[in-house]
């Protein structure tokens, strides 16, 4: 061939080049623009900065109401809707004497979302009304919560019975949308091991971070500015997670401002669940809500596969940076953790909090046997059966694990609702919540 000749194909072929990278930069353009699923994902940072240069208005106008809407065959291929309707002919109301309406301050990497999944559980199966983000599965945190901007508008309904959903503690604001005889709860977790965990899974050893392992988090080129700020590089939050879901801004971690946020949760919240005393928090909620036993049995939710922090090479060093690091927490904790063990031991003996144990976990170990095949992690083959509807149980994150029923057990509606991650469960709430039906062919606003 001669270099003439050879010159003109590799001009023809760097211009077919250009050509497919042009039309799939097009396709991709398209994508975003029409698929209110593809829509640039929902992160708090963008929504900080945005906040910072943009206008307020134009920022939720911008994310509001660009869910995909899922369509009846995808809604009832999470939950079926007639199996739905026979399994809550089982559960009646009991009255004044049973809570039937909560809030939950969901907290983050604390197990919140075992507890989210219960008590959405306990609101589909009763057919309560349950408040749903405007967008995705938070009601835009780390914004502190707003009660017009922020909740998906469902027709005929001002207040809620739940509200389970991420959000930034607001009182005044949500208990605008609230019923006023709602529960507040909350849960807690030791902020030390709080902070490992949140390392680890939010990727806290990168150059927007630490920029270092947490074994060395002392020594990191940013923690001067980390220390003064309690945030990233990005704007989220590093240091007193719980404190900041709670409340208060990174700008007013003082110990006055804590000792006030401790008197309003004092006030405000009717159980505090402390995370190493999980099924104990449990078995005391059931107690003040006046629930059954099986209104509290849970299928873990969002727990990683394996996933670690490393040991710290000089522990005690390292934990005691750590509490400094996360002093409003350290705080908050403490004080919520002995009065739940105060109340816990004025509630019962200790022959009685065993035997309610013993049962709870008999009963779990049953569901488990009933429900469940086997656990797998997000990436795994399990989750990609499109024709087994598994895709829906499969969790966010790709080191999560999630729930793969039985064959026997794939028609179960309490199996399919403890398995089922936050945001399907979300996505079939916004999907019923669309149907374009009337209100005489639902038994509930919400349904």
């Amino acid at each position: 061939m001669s270099k003439k000749k050879l010159k003109l194909c590799i001009k023809i072929l760097l211009c077919m080049l250009l050509a497919d990278g042009v039309f799939l930069l097009y396709k991709y353009n398209e994508m975003r623009q029409t698929s209110g699923a593809s829509i640039a994902a929902f992160k708090p940072s963008n929504v900080l900065n945005s906040l910072q240069f943009g206008n307020r208005k134009d920022i939720f106008k911008k994310y509001r109401n660009k869910d995909r809407n899922l369509s009846l065959k995808q809604v009832n291929a999470i939950l079926n809707l007639k199996d739905l309707a026979k399994v809550r002919s089982q559960y009646t109301k009991k009255g004044n004497e049973s809570v039937q309406s909560v809030l939950l301050l969901k907290t983050h990497k604390t197990g919140s979302s075992t507890i989210q999944n219960i008590l959405l559980r306990y609101a589909i199966l009763r057919n309560l009304t349950i408040a749903l983000p405007a967008f995705k599965a938070s009601f835009f945190w780390p914004l502190p919560f707003d009660a017009e901007e922020f909740v998906t508008k469902q027709k005929g309904i001002t207040k809620y019975d739940f509200l389970v959903h991420h959000s930034k503690f607001h009182e005044a604001e949500m208990k605008i949308i609230m019923k006023p005889e709602a529960k507040f709860i909350t849960i807690l977790r030791d902020p030390v091991s709080l902070f490992k965990s949140a390392f680890a899974y939010y990727n806290m050893h990168s150059v927007r971070c630490f920029n270092t392992s947490i074994e060395n988090i002392m020594y990191s080129p940013y923690i001067d500015r980390i220390q003064a700020t309690g945030r990233c590089g990005s704007g989220l939050p590093v240091s007193n997670l719980q404190a900041f879901d709670l409340g208060l801004s990174m700008e007013k971690m003082d110990t006055a401002s804590v000792d006030n946020l401790i008197q309003q949760l004092d006030r405000v919240m009717n159980i505090v669940i402390i995370t190493e005393y999980f099924d104990e928090s449990l078995i005391l909620l059931r107690k003040k809500f006046n629930w059954e036993l099986a209104d509290i049995v849970y299928f873990k939710q969002n727990a990683q596969n394996g996933r670690s922090t490393r040991k710290a090479s000089h522990p005690r060093k390292i934990n005691k940076f750590i509490a400094r690091l996360n002093g409003a927490d350290i705080q908050i904790y403490k004080h919520f953790k002995q009065k739940f063990l105060n109340e816990l031991d004025e509630t019962f003996t200790k022959d009685e909090l065993q035997s309610e144990l013993s049962a709870l976990h008999k009963l779990q170990g049953n569901y488990l046997d009933q429900c469940v095949e086997t656990l797998a992690i997000a990436n795994s083959s399990y989750f990609n059966h499109l024709t087994q509807n598994q895709i829906y149980f499969r969790p966010y994150g790709s080191n999560t694990l999630g729930y793969v029923l039985r064959n026997s057990a794939k028609s179960d509606i309490n199996c399919r609702l403890m398995a089922l991650p936050e945001l399907s469960i979300t996505y079939f709430l916004k999907g019923v919540a669309a149907r374009p039906v009337s209100f005489s062919e639902r038994k509930s606003p919400n349904f």
